[in-house]
């Protein structure tokens, strides 16, 4: 009985030392990323350059609390828009006709993750998702912690933290995308952090895909981003899908 309640007694120890390592390892996360600052923050814009093989073009993004996103982005002289307003997602296609239609499923879960200002693993509990503290690894020579998030709706997130100094190098996303069997998977790399404001934010950015969205375009590319504006005002509107009788009138010149 001694011998089993030990036994107990260890195993329920070891389960609080490893909650505490979890929850110091957020909260030294937070603290370098300057999580305060980031809570605090209204909306925020980003410019600079993605690059897809031989092609690099300008992109803007632009986000703000309320489920809002809009990347502006040019290519070959003409700009391709796709923007989310809440729950509606939407997309401006130069190379269809300018027509604006609606974002798939896919487009629009992605494009909320990324609208999500705070990141997942802020109050990650309260957004239904669960965090496990896996054993550490190594990273291109750099020792790293490994958070595996896995969300309420089955997705699930690998953060690769630097142990000295709590940033993420590496992220590892699998998606769940309709109708495919196998979860699409994504992986970036963040380097060159810059303080703006406060806050600290990966410049660079390489990604990689592997599915469904490698085969429509979305394999490797790199974001390199110049410029951040933080808490910019955005004209009324700018989220939101341009009603179709507008776009018509525009289209025709009829501006009655």
């Amino acid at each position: 009985m001694k011998k089993l309640f030990t036994t107990l007694f260890l195993a329920a120890f070891c389960m609080v030392a490893y909650a505490q390592d979890l929850e110091e390892i957020l909260e030294n996360h937070f603290e370098v990323v300057g999580q305060e600052t980031v809570l605090k923050t209204k909306s925020m814009s980003i410019g600079g350059k993605m690059s897809m093989g031989p092609m690099t073009f300008p992109i803007e993004m632009h986000t703000a609390r309320g489920n809002k996103l809009r990347m502006n982005i040019t290519f070959q002289g003409s700009e391709m828009i796709q923007a989310l307003n809440g729950d509606k997602g939407w997309m401006k296609n130069p190379f269809t006709g300018g027509k604006i239609e609606e974002l798939p499923e896919d487009q629009v879960k992605g494009f909320k993750d990324q609208a999500d200002m705070d990141g997942d693993l802020w109050d990650y509990a309260k957004k239904g998702s669960k965090l496990e503290l896996l054993d550490d690894e190594d990273f291109e020579g750099t020792e790293v912690h490994v958070l595996h998030l896995t969300k309420e709706d089955g997705d699930e997130v690998s953060y690769y933290l630097d142990t000295d100094s709590y940033v993420v190098l590496k992220s590892v996303s699998k998606s769940a995308v309709p109708g495919v069997e196998t979860k699409v998977v994504t992986t970036t790399i963040f380097s060159d952090y810059k303080e703006v404001e406060g806050m600290i934010i990966a410049h660079s950015m390489t990604m990689e895909t592997e599915g469904v969205g490698a085969q429509q375009g979305g394999g490797a590319r790199s974001l390199t981003i110049e410029e951040v504006k933080i808490n910019p005002d955005f004209e009324k509107g700018f989220f939101a899908m341009p009603e179709k009788e507008a776009e018509e009138k525009g289209a025709t010149g009829n501006n009655k």
